[in-house]
């Protein structure tokens, strides 16, 4: 069932009631339950706090929806740092095969919890998203300094917490 929620595609529109970035990519699945903007506004409200199924769920939604956002952005920042057409191409290709494989990976860990897949589905994409988009703003950024070590930084930073900015 999320499988099909998750691969529909379907279009949600901006608007006032959503978080901070106030973004949906165009591909984005629904919300939850197809949660109307008012029930989306008054259930973000309570991500903090949240209780009851429905506002679980649209709060798990949006995180992934926030983390999404900044995926695209630090995809962009970092194919745009490498001069080469092949290059970009090839990073282009293994963030399509980062989707998928995200994609598959929660749709099964999320299978057969009942209520709780949806929450479950989006906390999975969420975290993906989030390790992803922070191995290429890192890749992006090790690109924009004369001493980088391309191209295995995308790789250490998704399999290791390395430490960032002089952190232990």
């Amino acid at each position: 069932m999320w499988k099909a929620i998750f691969l529909s595609l379907a279009v949600v529109n901006a608007s006032p009631c959503f978080s901070q970035a106030q973004e949906i990519p165009n591909d984005f699945p629904e919300a939850p339950y197809g949660a109307s903007k008012g029930e989306i506004a008054e259930a973000l409200k309570d991500c903090n706090d949240a209780i009851g199924e429905m506002t679980i769920q649209i709060c798990a939604w949006d995180g992934y929806r926030q983390e999404e956002v900044k995926y695209r952005r630090a995809a962009q920042d970092a194919i745009s740092t490498l001069q080469r057409a092949e290059d970009r191409a090839s990073l282009i290709r293994a963030n399509h095969a980062f989707e998928q494989f995200r994609t598959e990976t929660c749709d099964f860990d999320s299978r057969g919890n009942g209520s709780m897949a949806g929450s479950l589905l989006f906390g999975c994409l969420e975290r993906y998203t989030r390790r992803r988009a922070d191995a290429l703003r890192a890749f992006a950024d090790c690109a924009k300094t004369a001493n980088c070590q391309l191209p295995n930084i995308l790789y250490a930073y998704e399999i290791e917490d390395l430490p960032r900015n002089g952190q232990q």
